[in-house]
């Protein structure tokens, strides 16, 4: 009885729809499993071979780059060699209390020795100071000597000696001038733009003016005579008009090159023209029935001095060996061409000749 009852039962089960449905689903994810599988392994196959070829082509790349970068640029030692240009270089006479010779740091530079430029600049400026110091100068040298001699030089020594001359060059050798019954001045270009509202009431001396003719500034077009024998670096300075200590509000104008200045120096034995402006606020007013000509004329003649400071520490010698480097120098000029020429010269042989030693392109017939 229990088979016969078991029988049927079973009988059942096989026969039951859902006992169809788990099989088949379990049958068929399987399949899907077997099949994802291989897929994956075929692809996970397909993506390291790529990874790998790729990484090959990177890696010769790599290679091929450092070898290339190896042969162009350059060691330490190579860029120092004795060159033709920089043994002409050398050879150079500098020739001493001619204010052109600080032109030749502009050669050095050019020609890509920064070594020698530093030390010939700071070899430079201990001529200049000896120079300003009223000491003996170096006697005629190369640049080669000088370069030798500006590895020895003190540079900390070299700022402390410009700071102590410094205010005696301002005071005793550096002159503001003004002849306020001299010829009159053309509008400098840096005033254009204010129009109608700035009119001349003095030669070189214009009042800028709001509608309402309350000033709003005053302009001064400055001479500055240099009195020595070396260029002095001068860019911009305060002037300080009328007697020190007095009650009236005598103006502090600040000076400034003109825009079309290439030089920010005074050339020895010479005067350079700066563009003075004291804003609104700035200066008192003249006196009742006194012009402002008349009152400009009695502060300057009171007195008139130049009021500026060297740069700080970590600037000073930098800048000013460059702006004295800016002097002109005819034989700089032409060292730097004949260089250039040179340099044009070879890069034309090198790409008309192939590393084999020959000719590129299509040989004639």
């Amino acid at each position: 009885m229990a088979d016969q009852r078991a029988g049927p039962q079973r009988s059942r089960e096989r026969k039951s729809p859902h006992s169809y449905r788990r099989a088949k689903m379990q049958g068929e994810m399987c399949g899907d499993m077997r099949v994802t599988a291989a897929r994956l392994g075929a692809r996970a196959s397909f993506v390291l071979g790529w990874l790998g070829a790729l990484g090959l082509v990177v890696l010769l790349c790599m290679v091929s780059a450092s070898s290339a970068w190896a042969q162009k640029a350059p060691s330490s030692a190579a860029q120092g060699a004795d060159t033709p240009a920089r043994q002409r270089l050398l050879a150079q006479e500098l020739v001493p209390q001619q204010p052109d010779r600080y032109a030749w740091v502009r050669a050095a530079e050019a020609q890509g020795q920064g070594a020698d430029a530093l030390y010939l600049r700071l070899a430079l400026l201990d001529e200049w100071l000896l120079a300003l110091e009223g000491r003996p100068v170096q006697a005629g040298r190369t640049i080669e000597a000088a370069i030798a001699h500006g590895r020895e030089v003190d540079a900390d020594d070299l700022q402390r000696r410009a700071r102590r001359v410094w205010p005696s060059i301002l005071k005793a050798q550096l002159r503001p001038q003004w002849d306020m019954d001299g010829p009159s001045a053309p509008l400098p270009s840096e005033l254009e733009a204010l129009g109608a509202d700035i009119a001349q009431e003095g030669p070189g001396f214009w009042v800028h003016r709001a509608k309402d003719g309350r000033p709003r500034g005053l302009y001064l077009w400055l001479g500055v005579r240099n009195g020595l024998g070396e260029p002095v670096p001068l860019p911009e300075f305060a002037l300080r008009l009328g007697r020190p200590g007095q009650q009236t509000a005598a103006p502090l104008m600040q000076c400034y090159l003109p825009r079309y200045s290439t030089q920010q120096l005074i050339p020895p034995q010479s005067t350079q023209h700066y563009l003075c402006r004291a804003g609104e606020g700035d200066f008192g007013l003249p006196p009742l029935g006194v012009g402002w000509l008349a009152q400009m004329g009695e502060w300057f003649g009171q007195g008139a001095s130049l009021q500026t400071e060297l740069p700080q520490h970590d600037q000073a010698l930098s800048r000013t060996g460059r702006i004295l480097s800016q002097v002109d120098n005819p034989a700089v000029d032409d060292f730097l061409r004949g260089a250039r020429e040179s340099t044009e010269k070879q890069q034309q042989l090198a790409t008309t000749t192939c590393p084999g030693g020959g000719r590129s392109g299509k040989e004639g017939p």
